[in-house]
């Protein structure tokens, strides 16, 4: 996008991972597909497949800023959807 709009969409992107850190991440190493804006409850009522939205942000995220955490959830994700 514009430039203009780049650094605030970076912040909140980061906003939103921390998010998905913090309340997404299952203890099978899956990434709930499923956020409830208000309170970030989560979800896992999504078909299979689109399990795979959320770690598929969360490595482009960890790329973008740089930040292991962010591609280590996405990389387990994949291996619990693998498996």
């Amino acid at each position: 996008g514009p430039e203009r709009f780049r650094e605030p969409a970076l912040a909140a992107a980061r906003r939103i991972g921390e998010v998905v850190l913090a309340h997404g991440v299952l203890p099978d190493g899956q990434v709930a597909p499923l956020y409830r804006p208000r309170d970030a409850a989560v979800s896992t009522h999504a078909p299979p497949l689109r399990r795979l939205d959320v770690p598929a942000q969360l490595a482009r995220l960890g790329a973008l800023v740089g930040d292991e955490r962010f591609t280590q959830a996405a990389r387990n994700a994949l291996a619990a959807f693998e498996f």
